[in-house]
């Protein structure tokens, strides 16, 4: 007859655990980009199992920005193409919810430019053929959709230099 051991994991030390108060997200620098609001997971961008993201707020021209941050790059909403390969005029959805506190914004190229909707822009229809979401130019679409003129704000490269990091507080 067989007999089996079941014996429970040894360890060389006890692991230590303690809260976290505040996280921080740094640069490459050291540089603070922001403290983290929460996050959002990848996956429902990539379709893929993708870490937890973080979320900072920026100021930027007086106005509160929320985004996500991953180690090479910022994203929020997808920036979108009337071109196969995300070149051309910039467009962001035009059917973002009117009553939020924070505006739309979409990060792309070149480097991780913020882009936001023209103020006082009219959405029309646009033949969406490409958008660059999450650091990546996604093509082959072929949908209308509605949409408003994006304009570049500045690039955040200027200011922060990836790959970015987290800091956790006391």
């Amino acid at each position: 007859m067989a007999c089996l051991l079941f014996s429970a994991p040894v360890f060389g030390q006890r692991a230590t655990v303690k809260p976290v108060v505040q996280v921080t997200v740094v640069d490459s620098k050291g540089k603070i980009v922001g403290h983290t609001l929460g996050g959002v997971g990848l996956n429902f961008v990539r379709f893929v199992n993708d870490p937890f993201e973080p979320t900072v707020l920026l100021k930027v021209n007086e106005r509160l920005i929320a985004l996500h941050v991953a180690k090479n790059y910022f994203f929020q909403s997808q920036l979108l193409f009337e071109s196969e390969n995300c070149l051309g005029n910039f467009w962001v959805s035009a059917s973002f919810d009117e009553d939020s506190l924070l505006p739309l914004v979409a990060v792309g190229p070149p480097g991780n430019t913020l882009y936001l909707s023209q103020p006082n822009a009219a959405s029309r229809r646009i033949a969406l053929k490409s958008l660059f979401i999450a650091g990546k130019c996604i093509p082959n679409f072929s949908s209308n959709i509605e949409a408003i003129p994006a304009e570049p704000l500045i690039d955040l490269d200027t200011v922060f230099t990836p790959p970015f990091s987290l800091r956790a507080g006391p």
